[in-house]
């Protein structure tokens, strides 16, 4: 794991941090340190797969340039699909904010862990996408 230069946290891939806390697990009796672990990492896991399916299928119209970071917050039901999906913080491009709204929709459902503290972390989200590690096609 590396840290994130422009928000600090403590993993990376390709163009976006995770920036999630650790999560608080409930349930009727509390779960050993193995099974948290193995929640931790079914949920990173699913983290990971969710974000770079969203970052490959980023269509940016060519000439667009973002300005900064842009953060969403994504709602998500049981079942992987969206519930709700808001701008939290532009990128100053409103096409690349678009284009991030189209790949969030265009590639669910999400495929949401079964483990269910897991799959409870991640159906509320706060996404940040470093807009400048984007790759921006060229104009013709």
């Amino acid at each position: 794991m590396r840290t994130c230069p422009s928000t600090g946290c403590r993993a990376q891939i390709a163009l976006a941090c995770i920036c999630l806390g650790v999560g608080v697990y409930a349930g009727s009796a509390p779960a050993s340190a193995a099974e948290r672990a193995t929640a931790e990492q079914e949920k990173q896991q699913s983290l990971l797969k969710l974000r770079a399916d969203i970052v490959n299928n980023i269509r940016t119209p060519c000439g667009v340039t973002p300005k900064q970071r842009v953060e969403v917050k994504v709602l998500l039901q049981e079942n992987g699909y969206l519930q709700s999906l808001a701008l939290v913080q532009s990128s100053g491009a409103p096409e690349f904010d678009a284009a991030l709204f189209s790949a969030i929709t265009d590639v669910q459902p999400f495929s949401l862990p079964k483990n269910a503290d897991a799959r409870k972390d991640l159906l509320n989200l706060n996404l940040k996408f470093d807009a400048f590690s984007t790759p921006i096609p060229k104009c013709k």
